[in-house]
């Protein structure tokens, strides 16, 4: 085993990464998405077990959201950042970057309607755990992200560019930055 494998503590903290967030929500022991490389099959056989498997866990995950009692959904747009934690089963060789897809698109509208669309995910971190024994899970986190660093930005990069700008200039450009960054 390599020493990744051994690694059970997190590298991002699921604590600090929702602290850095507005309106996380979190899901526990979702099943493993399925591997988007099922979907490229070449027979179709194995492009309809492909499909199957997705809508189940689609199913899966929307029952689990609303066993979950989400109160916050991202239907406005929001920009988002997602933490998931994947833990394969023992034994398994599988990259973790396969089993991102199917979890990105079973949050949307049409499955767990937490949101519009997975364009709205614009932070997405993903780590693999130590493998388990029986069948393998993810954890998920995902929240807004705050627009007031971006506001913070903007204003540093405006006052830097404009040093002698007169109070009249920095009220406007202030409430033009604002306006654009929603703050």
């Amino acid at each position: 085993m390599s020493a990744l494998q051994h690694e059970t503590i997190p590298l991002v903290s699921p604590t600090y990464f929702a602290s850095r967030l507005e309106r996380v929500i979190q899901l526990e022991e979702v099943p493993l998405a399925p591997l988007v490389n099922g979907a490229m099959r070449k027979t179709e056989v194995a492009k309809k077990r492909a499909a199957t498997e997705r809508k189940k866990f689609y199913s899966d995950v929307a029952w689990l959201a609303r066993k979950a009692r989400i109160v916050n959904s991202f239907m406005g747009g929001e920009s988002l950042a997602m933490l998931v934690y994947v833990t394969p089963r023992l034994g398994s060789t599988e990259d973790v970057d396969g089993r991102v897809k199917a979890s990105l698109d079973a949050f949307n509208r049409g499955h767990a309607c937490v949101w519009g669309d997975d364009r709205q995910v614009s932070v997405l971190i993903v780590e693999r755990m130590a493998p388990v024994r029986g069948h393998g899970h993810m954890h998920i986190l995902v929240g807004v992200r705050p627009v007031w660093p971006e506001y913070e930005t903007a204003k540093a990069a405006w006052i830097l560019a404009n040093p002698a700008a007169t109070q009249e200039q920095y009220n406007a450009a202030m409430l033009r930055i604002s306006t654009e960054t929603g703050k």
